[in-house]
């Protein structure tokens, strides 16, 4: 029953993306005339989907209490790497304002400043998340969902 319900939502999702990627064919189609190199300039955004699905798959198929945290903790990663990666201007320097020369591209530290932040917040719910995993095995033993809501049950009844 599982695997048919990770199925349908695989399913799902890769027809969204595809919707996704066919409203953006006209973007690609003028990118790839630019000639761009689609792995050696964009490697960090390849590097960000490789990420994100591993953790996302992590959180959905794995049903150990654990192997979520961590793939929570490997998604929340890629989703920093791919503000800061957002936020790089090729040719810009630090905003570091210079006098006799206005003509400098600088590049913006508003989203190197808040992913800062999201990396405490990050360690903040990994190491919470880590203290609920540790109290849940030491009440039930194991870190299996099926295990722990069974258990559940029968202290209930």
């Amino acid at each position: 029953m599982r695997v048919g319900l990770v199925n349908s939502a695989i399913e799902q999702v890769s027809d969204t993306a595809l919707g996704a990627l066919g409203a953006a064919a006209p973007a690609v189609a003028s990118a790839a005339g630019s000639g761009r190199d689609w792995f050696g300039d964009l490697w960090v955004y390849w590097a960000v989907v490789v990420l994100m699905m591993i953790g996302l798959y992590t959180v959905i198929a794995s049903s150990h209490l654990l192997k979520k945290l961590i793939g929570l903790s490997i998604f929340q990663t890629a989703v920093i790497l791919f503000f800061v990666a957002m936020a790089k201007v090729e040719g810009g320097t630090a905003p570091i304002l210079w006098e006799g020369n206005p003509e400098v591209l600088y590049s913006n530290p508003l989203p190197h400043a808040l992913m800062l932040t999201a990396i405490v917040v990050s360690v903040a719910t990994t190491a919470v998340g880590l203290a609920l995993v540790v109290r849940l095995h030491e009440s039930y033993g194991t870190l299996e969902e099926d295990d722990i809501r069974v258990e559940d049950r029968e202290r209930m009844a």
